[in-house]
């Protein structure tokens, strides 16, 4: 068995890589997108009650992608001088403590951690292991290194949040740093974060990217790792920067810097068992405080090494993301701005097509081949074959981490993730939270997502051949619709194959 890839501290060059989000032109090219989606989805009108349920998934796509297109344009690079400035004016040094909490993760990940951690170039820090197992092998590391080791009795209770809550209570530095048992930070993580709570002083938490350097090793990584450091540049890169512009960053948990005058009114963080980072940063805007993100890749960590990690991270990142979203009082909030608001709603609206997606996204495809007489489906093909081709060479263009077919791959098992989580909210039964690093998932929605990967695509290719052969189709009209589905289907098997390679 290979030994784990255990991340590095981020280089020079690492560090820099998200200051340039170059979003102007990849929001163009998601308008052509758009743009094409909203022609097929005309050219395939269809006066029944199918279409009708496809045009309302249709208009809650439509926004999704209006919103991240525009939202690119608007995307600014991070001008690291007038940083360096501003650094050297706001020269104080609080006191940080930094928690390390972990659950059950590989030992070596823990002391790979440890090690970075004490390299770190600040005067005023202390360190805090947080060990939600009660092991002794992380015990002896962390006395070797002459860390404070912390297990509380009522382990499991708020899972992460009771055991950052449960640390909190123990400690007294200003600032506290978060760092999941995977991140190792640079050594001058503290130096190019903590003055910044002196620029402002509403600050209540500094957001720094959870950067993936697996994503660009040739070494021992899965298609889940660099698949999935593809997804996380594009929300670090792009996606946090606009938010952030809009004054509605998203807290993330690890790689944050939090104020501790902020959240002493609270007891710590958010009480909460999954997503406390979100709900956290959340309780804290409706308090009046700010959440700041700064595209600095400070510490790198691990992106989840296989299927089954995947889906307990997405899945309860969606599930989270219901929770905040649908709580009592979320459009309530007085001291939170509408188009906040928004923006933070704009996570529940992306879960939700992207489950449903991978649903509703063949209606258009069953009505074209139904009503084929009705419609060129040549000049369909043509576009929507062009746009797709025109949206992955330019995802892979503007990436600086690995990109390839393990992108589509993850893609289509995130958004079957998706769909899990999404049905298990409307039925009421959402899964107990489960740490990423851990293999093991979520009470038999695991096999769910995997009833369903396997099945859906094939029944939808089924269907589409079908009505192709029931109705006469002709070749050239069918050929499109019918082998996208087939596509899908071949995408989604190969979720499953690598599933088979990892159970090996």
């Amino acid at each position: 068995m290979p030994a784990p890839y255990l991340p590095t501290v981020p280089t020079d060059e690492e560090k820099f890589a998200f200051i340039e989000p170059r979003g102007s032109w990849l929001g163009l090219v998601g308008l052509i997108s758009l743009a094409t989606f909203c022609l097929i989805t005309v050219r395939s009108f269809h006066p029944n009650l199918l279409f009708a349920l496809y045009a309302c998934f249709a208009a809650l796509y439509f926004v999704r992608v209006a919103f991240w297109a525009f939202g690119a344009f608007f995307a600014k690079s991070f001008d690291y001088d007038r940083h360096q400035k501003y650094r050297s004016v706001f020269d104080q040094t609080p006191s940080v403590d930094i928690f390390l909490p972990n659950c059950g993760e590989d030992i070596a990940v823990i002391v790979n951690q440890l090690k970075a951690v004490r390299d770190i170039d600040y005067p005023n820090y202390r360190v805090y292991v947080l060990d939600d197992k009660g092991r002794d092998d992380v015990w002896f590391a962390t006395e070797a290194l002459r860390f404070h080791y912390i297990s509380r009795e009522d382990k499991g209770y708020l899972k992460k949040a009771g055991n950052l809550r449960h640390a909190f209570a123990q400690t007294s530095g200003e600032l506290i740093l978060v760092l999941d048992a995977d991140f190792v930070p640079r050594p001058d993580i503290l130096t190019e974060t903590v003055f910044r709570f002196q620029m402002n002083q509403e600050l209540a938490i500094l957001q720094t990217p959870q950067y993936f350097n697996n994503a660009t090793s040739q070494k021992n990584q899965t298609p889940a790792q660099l698949g999935l450091g593809f997804f996380q540049e594009a929300f670090y890169r792009l996606v946090q920067n606009f938010r952030d512009r809009a004054g509605a960053a998203i807290c993330c948990g690890s790689c944050a810097i939090y104020r501790r005058t902020a959240l002493e009114p609270h007891g710590g963080g958010a009480p909460v068992e999954r997503s406390e980072d979100v709900h956290t940063g959340w309780m804290l805007l409706s308090d009046g405080w700010t959440v700041e993100y700064l595209p600095l890749n400070l510490s790198a960590g691990l992106s989840p090494e296989g299927i089954k990690s995947l889906f307990n991270q997405h899945y309860r990142w969606c599930s989270g993301s219901y929770s905040l979203t649908c709580s009592e009082g979320f459009w309530g909030k007085p001291n939170i701005p509408l188009r906040v608001k928004w923006i933070y709603y704009s996570a529940f609206h992306y879960y939700t097509t992207s489950g449903l997606g991978v649903l509703l996204h063949a209606i258009p495809i069953f009505l074209g081949l139904w009503i084929a007489a009705d419609i060129p489906n040549p000049f369909v093909a043509r576009i929507g074959s062009s746009s797709i081709v025109l949206v992955l060479v330019a995802s892979a263009l503007w990436a600086k981490s690995r990109w390839g077919l393990f992108v589509p791959v993850m893609g289509m098992a995130v958004s079957y993730t998706h769909l899990v989580a999404l049905l298990d909210v409307i039925f009421g039964e959402i899964a107990p939270w489960v740490p990423s690093g851990v293999k093991s998932a979520s009470n038999g929605r695991f096999e769910r997502f995997i009833w369903l990967i396997a099945t859906v695509p094939a029944l939808l290719f089924g269907i589409a051949l079908s009505i192709a052969l029931y109705r006469h189709v002709e070749f050239q009209r069918a050929v499109f619709p019918v082998g996208w589905m087939g596509l899908q289907m071949v995408v989604s098997w190969l979720v499953l194959a690598e599933l088979r390679h990892e159970t090996k």
